[in-house]
């Protein structure tokens, strides 16, 4: 019966956690770099065919990509240049998804402090937020 004791249990909050930062976030990652080069070929395509010489121009790193499952960061983000200017496939100075702010927000509105929301985000996945702008 001693024998028994030993044994540990497995923690699955933390398996879980690991889990889905080892795995899910680099597949979210490539999932939503994908969709993004997949559509500066498609705005290439089409800003050509509006006479403007348009070109791939490589990509920008992004450090930091919040969601509400966590951080993508860092995330490629591809460049299109027409006419000697950049065209944005996503706004420059976005660094949360719209659904993170709205979910912030709405907290906000209910009553939770912004202390609160960020010690919650960091418990819920490593990262903390701000009042968004």
């Amino acid at each position: 019966m001693n024998e028994m004791r030993d044994v540990s249990i497995v923690k699955l909050d933390e398996l879980v956690s690991q889990g889905w930062k080892e795995v899910g976030i680099p597949a979210v990652r490539r999932r939503v770099e994908e969709v993004l080069w997949k559509k500066r070929k498609e705005l290439v395509a089409e800003l050509r065919a509006k006479g403007y010489h348009a070109v791939c121009w490589g990509y920008v790193r992004r450090k930091h990509l919040q969601t509400p499952v966590g951080d993508l960061g860092p995330i490629r983000v591809p460049r299109i240049r027409a006419d000697g200017r950049e065209v944005r496939i996503i706004p420059r100075y976005v660094r949360r998804v719209e659904s993170l702010n709205a979910m912030v927000a709405e907290a906000t509105i209910l009553g939770i402090s912004q202390r609160r929301i960020g010690a919650w985000m960091r418990r819920a996945n490593g990262q903390s937020v701000s009042v968004p702008p």
